[in-house]
Formats: structure tokens, C-alpha cells, sequence
């Protein structure tokens, strides 16, 4: 009976240090497929957000584009109704015309009127400075 309990408790032990042995092994196994599947999210997630960055630089760049081509356009039609008023209206376009004349006779008249000197004669290779004037 002595005999039947200890290969009992003999087989016991063997089965717990198996049943141990392959826990462990599959608790690592477990592992390695957790920090696999990680290191793929995150590498499909890395090339996600270069994807995104790479678009959003195209529609920033695109949306340049189409901003500045609507300024331009926007700036061919002001001038175009500005050409079709001075056909229907050329009286009310002569007084606009003469107000700007007269804001830039003034303006001339200003800069006459400070007396700006004139720098002397610098060397050929020495650069000349210019006073800053507002027109």
C-alpha cells in the first residue's frame, strides 16, 4: 500500500512539474504572439500615419492652389466690372479718376516739401543708400 502511495505521489509530482513545464511554455508562446501581434498594429498604425500625413500635405498644397486660383479670379472679374463701368458710367469713373490724380499730386507735393538730401558720391564698388520715401 506504502508503495502505491508513493508512486502515487511520484506520478503526482511528475504531473505537476509537466502540467508546470507546459504552462510556462505556453504562457511564452502567449507572449511572443501578444508582442507579435503589438509590433504589427503598431507598424500598420506607423504606415497609416505616414499615408494621412502624405494626403494632408497633397490637400494642403492642392487647396493652395485652388485658394490662389480663386484670388485670381476673383481679380480678373474686379477688373473686368471695373472696364465695364467705365463704359457705362465714364463721368462717375472721370471723378474717380480725378480724386486719385489729386491724392497723387499731394502725396508728390509732400515728398517736394520735405527737401530730401541727396548722398554723396559713394566709390564704384560701395553701394548708395536711398532714403526711404512714401509715395
Amino acid at each position: 500500500v506504502q508503495m502505491a502511495y508513493a508512486k502515487a505521489e511520484e506520478i503526482m509530482n511528475y504531473a505537476t512539474t509537466e502540467a508546470e513545464n507546459i504552462m510556462k511554455g505556453a504562457n511564452e508562446e502567449s507572449e511572443q504572439t501578444r508582442r507579435a501581434a503589438l509590433v504589427y498594429t503598431h507598424n500598420l498604425l506607423d504606415d497609416a500615419q505616414k499615408h494621412i500625413t502624405e494626403a494632408l500635405k497633397e490637400y494642403d498644397a492642392k487647396q493652395r492652389q485652388l485658394t490662389s486660383a480663386l484670388k485670381s479670379g476673383i481679380q480678373i472679374i474686379t477688373n473686368n466690372k471695373a472696364e465695364l463701368a467705365m463704359q457705362l458710367e465714364p463721368e462717375k469713373y472721370a471723378k474717380k479718376q480725378k480724386s486719385a490724380e489729386a491724392k497723387s499730386q499731394k502725396a508728390q507735393k509732400e515728398v517736394k516739401a520735405k527737401k530730401l538730401e541727396v548722398p554723396e558720391k559713394k566709390a564704384v564698388n560701395e553701394k548708395m543708400e536711398v532714403p526711404n520715401v512714401k509715395e
